[in-house]
């Protein structure tokens, strides 16, 4: 059996935060129970969309009478011309702020006036959490407020899209990929200063400006280490699946969402850089627990076996950050940008390829039968040579 995970089709998603839709049947590594926490876990309406309005959102012009969207009540200040997208609880509209005359995106919980404690504590939370951070990297946010029932957060507006978008299922040239790769880095770096772990990182959250500039948005599922609060407070339970599945850790896709630190996100950059390298997520298969099972339990297929034109250095960073130990990634955003830093240069880098030593330990432990048998034919292969040997030195 192959230790890496086989490639697979591209039509497959996955990579998609997990919803009730992209449930499959559980494989025979699956606890039962793991597969009910997904299903708990997802939902009604957990996926994610691209819902537009049928106007020109990429306008810079500001929007006419005719051109309004019939969403929510109109906010004051605001005037929402189009939706931009969807997830479980929230929806994101363009809004063009009348004041500043700026486009903003203004962030509302879907259920409006019905949204219950928990839904409000995570909004609420997570606009705590967006303005602790000041970085040319991380979106900024505006304003928090509500009105007639309506909770809404004002974040800076990127006009370039999600770098999904940009990538659709096409490798960027390494030199891009690591230029790209050193923001987001040091983006995450300033956070993991303030204790804050994003813990949902992928293309889809990562947004573009107009000039093509990355910044890291939706922080619905951060933690906060120093207060041991998060984002979901009253939603998070032990043993709950968090996150995208082609992009958490195995701790993460483990169920100890609670525990994951600074290296889960570290993972999570290592797997975009490889979807940046390959055009594919590290780990993608046609249901979401089957995606689990890989995340867990398989090497991912090294980029250069895709195109062997990608430098060795930036596959060797790359598959750093994708090791299974959290131990074994690098200790800190800050050391992955300094190594892209390096490599950008053509410098030596400090990260060394994976030894043999590694995939092998990770062999036995997922073959463990296959490694017994392989153990005694050792051993009595020994006991023959050794035994040849002595009856030839005593005669």
């Amino acid at each position: 059996m192959s230790e890496h995970a086989p490639p697979t089709s591209d039509s497959t998603d996955s990579g998609s935060r997990i919803s009730r839709k992209g449930v499959g049947s559980p494989t025979e590594k699956i606890a039962p129970q793991d597969v009910d926490r997904i299903r708990k876990l997802a939902g009604e309406g957990e996926e994610e969309t691209d819902k537009f309005a049928p106007i020109d959102l990429s306008t810079d012009q500001a929007p006419t009478n005719g051109e309004l969207f019939s969403g929510p009540p109109p906010i004051p200040g605001y005037d929402v011309v189009g939706e931009l997208g969807r997830g479980g609880m929230g929806v994101v509209c363009k809004a063009w702020h009348v004041k500043n005359r700026r486009f903003v995106a203004l962030k509302l919980i879907s259920a409006g006036p019905e949204a219950n404690n928990i839904q409000l504590r995570r909004f609420k939370a997570e606009a705590e959490i967006v303005a602790k951070l000041s970085h040319p990297n991380i979106i900024q946010i505006y304003e928090v407020g509500e009105h007639q029932g309506w909770p809404f957060i004002s974040l800076e507006f990127c006009g370039g899209g999600s770098l999904a978008k940009k990538l659709g299922g096409t490798p960027m040239s390494p030199q891009a990929a690591a230029v790209l790769l050193t923001k987001l880095a040091e983006a995450l770096a300033v956070a993991h200063a303030h204790r804050i772990i994003h813990r949902d990182l992928k293309p889809s959250n990562i947004l573009l400006t107009a000039e093509g500039e990355p910044k890291v948005g939706d922080f619905g599922l951060a933690k906060q280490l120093e207060t041991k609060t998060e984002s979901v407070v009253g939603v998070t339970l032990t043993g709950a699946v968090m996150g995208t599945p082609s992009y958490m850790p195995p701790e993460q896709a483990s169920g100890d969402a609670n525990s994951a630190g600074p290296a889960a996100d570290i993972y999570a950059l290592g797997a975009i850089l490889y979807e940046c390298l390959t055009g594919r997520p590290p780990f993608r298969a046609p249901t979401v627990v089957e995606t689990l099972d890989q995340v867990r339990n398989q090497l991912p297929v090294p980029p250069r076996q895709f195109d062997a034109r990608i430098p060795i250095e930036l596959e060797t960073i790359c598959l750093k950050c994708l090791q299974k130990k959290p131990a074994n990634r690098y200790a800190v955003a800050a050391e992955l940008a300094e190594d892209l830093r390096l490599f950008l240069a053509g410098e030596p880098i400090k990260a060394r390829p994976t030894g043999s030593i590694s995939k092998a330990i990770l062999w036995i432990k997922k073959e463990p039968e296959a490694a017994g048998r392989l153990a005694g034919i050792i051993v009595a292969l020994t006991a023959l040579v050794m035994g040849t040997v002595y009856f030839f030195l005593v005669q």
